[in-house]
């Protein structure tokens, strides 16, 4: 499955607003956000997809899993989304693999299902369930307003009502602060970029969130010339 291009993902990038930067530039946010990447690593230790979460979906293959997170990127564009919604909603739809069988017929309604709890848990103003089915329910997928009820019930009652997880964009977000409207500096950008990419790819689950966005952060810093490439700051920042 074809990844989303370069430029329709930076595209997305540019639209996002209320953006904070990085804490390792301003030390008095350092003890403001300590406690908080202590909780974030505690939760991610807590909640790990298993590698083998496909296994046991024999109507789900690595593709289709891509494309339902191809799905999930689309729709968050559409109503433009936070990187947090979609990274949240990959995390649900992951997680809801690994523990509940899900039907061939039933994996567009579940990335549409996973991204709508992930929008209510994390916009403002989430999408409208009657917008969501007018805009994005097919003759090839189809679903009503009541079948997109019942897979959010689906869905909360597979996480067991668990709705707060560490995802890369969360430590992305304070490794090298998230992307300015309009900025000029591409790091941050290609970072958020290549912390999407890894979404697509169901290998990456072994990997823990905060590696994950560490990873993007150094190949980001890397390829834009950033010197060094990992500085002291985050290499104890991202322990």
């Amino acid at each position: 499955v074809a990844p989303n291009s370069p430029r329709k993902m930076l595209t997305r990038r540019q639209r996002q607003t209320l953006l904070p930067q990085s804490p390792l530039d301003d030390p008095a946010l350092l003890a403001d956000t300590n406690a908080v990447m202590d909780h974030l690593f505690c939760r991610e230790k807590l909640w790990m997809v298993p590698p083998t979460f496909l296994d046991g979906q024999p109507a789900v293959t690595e593709a289709s899993r891509a494309m339902l997170v191809d799905v999930i990127v689309d729709i968050s564009m559409a109503y433009k989304m936070h990187d947090e919604t979609v990274h949240l909603a990959t995390t649900y739809l992951d997680m809801h693999l690994a523990c509940a069988p899900v039907r061939r017929d039933d994996l567009h309604l579940l990335g549409v299902g996973c991204l709508l709890v992930a929008s209510k848990f994390e916009e403002v103003h989430p999408p409208e369930i009657d917008d969501l089915v007018d805009r994005f329910s097919s003759d090839t997928n189809f679903w009503d307003r009541d079948d997109l009820l019942a897979m959010e019930q689906r869905v909360l009652h597979a996480l067991g009502f668990t709705l707060s997880f560490a995802t890369p964009a969360a430590f992305l977000r304070r490794f090298v602060g998230a992307p300015k409207l309009g900025g000029a500096d591409p790091l941050p950008h290609l970072a958020a970029y290549l912390c999407e990419l890894s979404l697509l790819d169901a290998s990456f689950v072994a990997f823990a969130p905060s590696l994950r966005a560490a990873a993007a952060t150094c190949l980001a810093r890397a390829a834009t010339g950033a010197r060094p490439a990992w500085p002291r700051a985050l290499a104890e920042r991202t322990r």
